[in-house]
C-alpha cells in the first residue's frame, strides 16, 4: 500500500519586514488555544515539528525564531 502526505506551509516573500514575520510566528506557535477554538487540526501545530520536510529557504525572521536547527537562509538573488 502506498501512502502520501501533505504538509501545510506558511510562506512569505523575503522582503516582508522581519518584525511582521516574527509576530506571525509567535502568534502561530506560542499562544495557540486551537482545541478551545474548535480546531483539532490546529492543535497539531507545533514548533518542534515545524521544520519537518521543509526544503525551501527560510525568511530571516524564521531562521532566528527556530534557531540553529533551521535551514540556512538562501542569499538574495541579484
Amino acid at each position: 500500500m502506498t501512502t502520501i502526505a501533505a504538509t501545510a506551509l506558511l510562506v512569505t516573500r523575503s522582503d516582508v519586514p522581519e518584525s511582521e514575520a516574527a509576530v506571525v510566528l509567535r502568534l502561530l506557535f506560542e499562544n495557540p488555544e486551537y482545541l478551545a477554538a474548535g480546531s483539532a487540526q490546529g492543535a497539531k501545530i507545533a514548533k518542534r515539528t515545524a521544520l519537518r520536510g521543509i526544503t525551501i529557504p527560510m525568511h530571516p525572521a524564521a531562521s532566528r525564531y527556530f534557531g540553529p536547527a533551521a535551514p540556512p537562509v538562501a542569499p538574495p538573488k541579484s
